[in-house]
């Protein structure tokens, strides 16, 4: 028999490759089993929206937390996934619309800390589907909490986004600030986008 460990990213597809030793050959049983680290707000998988994460999850066998929901988001005993994103001074936007999305999700958003969440928003139904899609102000270096659950029970696999939109006007060559010698200018790029995106 033989087993094999490894650490699985989020997202990414793993293909797993049954063959014998030399030229043995025979009938076999595969288990596939993995711990789901998320389940809990304590083990919120931590995103970063200047790297445009998008993530893939199912909440299909995982528990239910009994947290407060708000905003379009109704209360349900659906399974859910916690994820975290620290605040950037501007709109986050979390989002299950996606083809990848393939059941009837809800997302809440927490700021405070896992213990004594506050709820600030959350929804149910967006982009014309039964998909989710919330955007909230998020203070510099707050931590927030998106839960990833399911309408009236619903539970599956989903993909998750979480983005920021902040105004930086002079983000391009074509919209630079014009300035002239002995004039002093600051700025940031902080939140500026790599060129190669452009």
């Amino acid at each position: 028999a033989s087993v094999v460990k490894w650490f699985a990213n989020a997202g990414f597809t793993y293909y797993i490759r049954v063959h014998g030793y030399s030229i043995n050959r025979g009938r076999f049983g595969l288990t596939v089993s993995g711990e789901v680290t998320n389940d809990e707000c304590q083990g919120a998988t931590e995103l970063n929206p200047f790297q445009n994460n998008i993530i893939r999850g199912n909440t299909q066998g995982v528990t239910y937390s009994d947290e407060v929901t708000c905003g379009q988001a109704s209360s349900s005993s659906s399974p859910d996934l916690w994820y975290r994103v620290q605040g950037i001074g501007g709109d986050l936007k979390a989002s299950t619309c996606s083809d990848h999305t393939f059941f009837d999700t809800q997302l809440t958003v927490y700021d405070g800390g896992c213990g004594f969440l506050d709820c600030l928003d959350g929804n149910d139904d967006s982009c014309f589907s039964t998909s989710s899609s919330v955007t909230w102000y998020a203070d510099a270096g707050a931590t927030y909490y998106v839960r990833v659950h399911g309408y009236g029970g619903n539970a599956g696999r989903f993909e998750l986004s979480v983005t920021y939109s902040i105004d930086t006007p002079n983000d391009t060559c074509q919209t630079a600030i014009e300035t002239w010698p002995g004039l002093g200018f600051s700025g940031s790029t902080l939140y500026a986008l790599p060129d190669t995106l452009h």
